[in-house]
């Protein structure tokens, strides 16, 4: 099943590459945490401020978590506070049981102004019953970090991340660590 995971996330980073060449701005985004791995694409897509992403989260007790998003996004007035709202769809495969959903949720990155390249941002996701299917009842993230921009379009960051899925036969937390890692922009 992992190889199916990674085969569609890959192909999906493809096609988000491949129609980049309409496309205005994109992410690399590759992290680390004491028990996972986390790999994704973003693209800027020809309509005014709509996003694409896909990822793919593997974890050391064999989980795995890929993702599709959909964001409008716009840097927000002269503070230059980047903000996102969308829908993700999430598809986690565990040792025992299998399912996805569909959250609604966004993100935000505010620039702390007294230390040039210096970010503090979060993310939130959420799916209801209502929009899981499969073995999967509910679906949320969370995540906080703090990123400084080495570069103009490279930066290293430290956060936190929490992936929890309710499932037929309990919950399970995918990820709950600090994690590290590094994102370029192109």
């Amino acid at each position: 099943m992992v190889v199916k995971i990674a085969s569609g996330i890959l192909a999906g980073a493809l096609i988000a590459m491949a129609w980049h060449g309409s496309a205005r701005a994109g992410t690399v985004d590759l992290g680390v945490g004491g028990h996972s791995v986390r790999g994704s694409v973003g693209v800027r897509l020809p309509p005014p401020n709509m996003e694409l992403d896909v990822g793919w989260l593997h974890n050391d007790d064999g989980r795995d978590v890929a993702s599709v998003g959909v964001h409008f996004a716009e840097t927000l007035g002269k503070l230059g506070i980047e903000a996102a709202i969308g829908a993700r769809g999430y598809y986690a495969d565990a040792v025992d049981a299998d399912g996805g959903a569909v959250a609604l949720g966004g993100r935000v990155a505010v620039p702390i102004r007294p230390v040039p390249r210096l970010w503090v941002g979060g993310d939130v996701y959420f799916a209801p019953n209502a929009s899981s299917f499969g073995d999967l009842d509910k679906f949320y993230e969370v995540g906080a970090a703090v990123e400084y921009r080495v570069l103009s379009r490279a930066g290293l960051y430290a956060g936190v991340r929490r992936l929890r899925a309710d499932l037929d036969a309990g919950s399970v937390t995918v990820d709950d660590d600090v994690h590290f890692g590094i994102r370029f922009r192109f």
